[in-house]
């Protein structure tokens, strides 16, 4: 929405936004080109909650060893890939 309003916003300011000049502006047209993913309506309801996220939100970093950190990462790595996560 912010940015359409902003590429409407620079439109008429480089236009002459005058009353007669209103009837003769060109029409703004939607984009042709596809919305990024950002760009897309956010769901009404909240989606699914990620295992693999929820996993990581509870790992213990600070006492974990260097090496289960790896072990760790290398299974979720794992459960991604299953999961069919582009690697």
């Amino acid at each position: 929405v912010i940015e359409r309003a902003k590429r409407i916003l620079e439109v008429l300011e480089s236009h002459d936004i005058s009353v007669e000049a209103r009837r003769t502006a060109p029409r703004i047209r939607r984009p042709s080109r596809p919305l990024k993913a950002d760009a897309l309506q956010l769901t009404l309801f909240s989606p699914k909650p990620n295992p693999i996220i929820e996993e990581l939100k509870k790992l213990d970093l600070d006492n974990m060893t260097p090496i289960q950190a790896l072990n760790k990462l290398y299974e979720l790595k794992l459960k991604a890939e299953k999961e069919g996560w582009r690697k």
